[in-house]
């Protein structure tokens, strides 16, 4: 066998003086050494080498350290070059750095995060983060424990707990953050009945050393399946947020279009409606998946809710030509919504019902081994309480499926 560098697939030949009656590569690895890192008397050496887009180098007697060019973009910094880099062993550590410069401003920006994998421990996997963005800075810690990791269908699968800690002094980057220090503590238990993932979370200021105080609970349910060249995929969420008489700043409230503000600044081209290099229409159009999901309200200025109930439905068609699959979709996005509506605190929705439902195209395909997706999905009406909206997303974007 050779672990070909820049190749999809490798190939395994095996020479036996006769026909086994049955062969076991040992994927579980309990007779294999996966763990080169404690057989060096030294340190480990490592390969430096210029990254490609779908390499899937990982070998167990070296560390592979990697590098490509990056190039941001913000209006008041202009264009940002840099240079991320990435260290891994295996399939047991990986830590990626981003270093960027605004030709504009002179002001570096830079993102450190990382994982490490622990076998055999009490603690599976240690996820790790921490970033300073000029304006807005943070960082992270999550612990994970696998539960039953053996069983792929039914029962409890793993929980993380762990926290998170931003400082908001500048938004003149950023329209997705409020002025503040923040620290939340949060554990999410993962689970999964009848091919239905499961997640529910809870998340919390600690200590009193936040600009603001909260709690809050969020329970998940999704699921995605095919049957032949059909198929379906929902995902259903319920939210609730208890705070003071602050409320909770813009990031942690419920965003109603789609994912959160922690979600969607960790995209460079999402920190800002200019990100996405100057144009600021992609912004207001591109879909990023989470919270209420009601895709066709994401320029409507709404400012994140407190309570939420919405359900995404999609049924689809999908076939494979010459290595591309497509898929047509049709949607129905519908949620309840309690809470501010365009200004925290003016409890503009009351058991307000939002609703909207189109069709959509999906196209995905790989290329050097690296993934790519296009959505584009089609609103036909968008309404509040039965009232249609005026100025919906009359279309929508994604890199990102829908769920």
């Amino acid at each position: 066998w050779k672990n070909h560098k820049f190749r999809v697939k490798d190939k395994f030949t095996y020479n036996v003086p006769s026909k086994p009656d049955y062969v076991t590569l040992d994927p579980d690895a309990q007779t294999m050494d996966i763990d080169y890192r404690n057989n060096f008397t030294g340190k480990m050496t490592g390969e430096t080498m210029f990254y490609r887009p779908g390499m899937r180098y990982l070998p167990r007697n070296r560390y592979v350290i990697q590098y490509h060019p990056t190039l941001h973009y913000l209006e008041k910094d202009g264009y940002m070059p840099g240079f991320r880099f990435k260290r891994s062993y295996s399939m047991l550590e990986y830590v990626e750095s981003d270093l960027n410069v605004g030709l504009e401003t002179k002001e570096t920006f830079y993102k450190i995060a990382g994982w490490t994998k622990r076998p055999h421990k009490s603690i599976d996997q240690i996820n790790y983060h921490i970033f300073d963005f000029r304006g807005v800075r943070g960082s992270g810690l999550i612990f994970t424990k696998e539960i039953d990791r053996n069983n792929s269908v039914n029962g409890l699968k793993r929980m993380n707990f762990g926290f998170y800690e931003n400082q908001v002094k500048d938004t003149s980057r950023t329209h997705l953050y409020d002025k503040g220090r923040m620290i939340v503590a949060s554990t999410k238990i993962h689970s999964s009945f009848f091919k239905i993932k499961n997640e529910i979370s809870f998340d919390f200021t600690p200590f009193k050393a936040s600009d603001w105080s909260f709690s809050r609970i969020v329970l998940t349910n999704s699921f995605d399946e095919r049957f032949g060249l059909f198929g379906a995929r929902f995902r259903q969420i319920y939210g609730q947020i208890w705070s003071n008489q602050n409320e909770a700043p813009l990031q942690e409230r419920f965003n109603v279009e789609g994912a959160g503000s922690g979600d969607l600044y960790k995209k460079s081209y999402l920190r800002d409606n200019t990100s996405f290099y100057g144009n600021k229409e992609f912004f207001g159009r591109y879909h990023l998946p989470g919270d209420a999901n009601l895709r066709a309200f994401g320029n409507q200025g709404l400012s994140g809710v407190e309570q939420v109930f919405a359900i995404t439905f999609e049924g689809f068609l999908t076939k494979s030509i010459a290595g591309i699959n497509f898929e047509l979709a049709g949607f129905i996005d519908q949620g309840t919504l309690t809470g501010s509506k365009f200004v925290v605190g003016d409890k503009g929705f009351n058991n307000s019902t939002l609703m909207d439902y189109g069709i959509g195209l999906r196209i995905s395909t790989s290329m050097f081994g690296q993934p790519l997706y296009l959505r584009i999905d089609k609103p036909f009406n968008a309404t509040i309480d039965g009232k249609s909206i005026e100025k919906m997303n009359d279309w929508v974007l994604s890199f990102q499926k829908s769920i």
